[in-house]
């Protein structure tokens, strides 16, 4: 007679192999409840698995053991996106449990080994920049980390130039022209009385503005 030994334990974490040793005798049969006729067999999923030993003379018992395998915590990170304009600011978070431990890991020196589960990150510089986070199961001691999340940051353009191309004080009924411009072609203009292009056309008192937006979306205005 004996008990089946399991290596490394009889709790483990998703991922962990467990190996189940039988008994082991010269010249005993040995038959799993998983089908395998070895002495010793691997598994990985819960479960009450047995072991049939039969002896030369045909004599046998069966022997059990139950083996927990904890699942980690889930580890994703979810985010508004993955760019972001120089001053703006996003929201990363992974999943809320009051008995997981979380561990941020980021080149971004001010998220970087935060022990929170959501985030706001703003980083100062343009750049990539990229957000992982380990969260551990207090209950199980299972951990798992995130995929890296990555973010790239980029610069405003450059304020566009306004040139009134006439007076800016004028009487009823004239019209002022004014002139937008910015050294970086590929930027779009746009006014804020809804028109597109470098000029437009004003009849009435007001504060006009112009803004410039980038191929990366982030924008500027005068």
């Amino acid at each position: 007679s004996g008990s089946i030994n399991a290596f490394p334990d009889t709790i483990v974490c998703a991922g962990v192999p467990v190996t189940l040793v039988a008994p082991i005798f010269a010249g005993f049969s040995y038959s799993w409840s998983t089908g395998s006729t070895n002495d010793t067999i691997i598994v990985n999923a819960t479960g009450t698995y047995s072991v049939t030993i039969t002896d030369p003379n045909g004599c046998s018992y069966v022997t059990v053991i139950d083996i927990m395998v904890n699942q980690p915590p889930l580890a994703l990170i979810d985010g508004g996106g993955h760019h972001l304009c120089l001053g703006e600011q996003m929201n990363l978070m992974v999943p809320f449990n009051p008995s997981w431990t979380y561990q941020w890991i980021s080149n971004d020196s001010m998220i970087n080994g935060t022990v929170v589960s959501s985030v706001f990150i703003s980083p100062s510089t343009p750049g990539l920049y990229v957000y992982q986070v380990f969260v551990t199961d207090t209950v199980t001691g299972c951990g798992d980390t995130s995929l890296p999340y990555m973010v790239w940051v980029t610069s405003s353009p450059l304020p566009p130039l306004i040139t009134p191309l006439t007076p800016t004080t004028i009487c009823a009924g004239d019209t002022v022209i004014l002139a937008g411009s910015h050294p970086d072609s590929s930027v779009t203009l746009s006014w804020n009385t809804g028109g597109v292009g470098d000029t437009i056309k004003v009849l009435d008192n007001g504060c006009y503005s112009l803004t410039a937006m980038d191929t990366n979306g982030c924008s500027s205005s005068a």
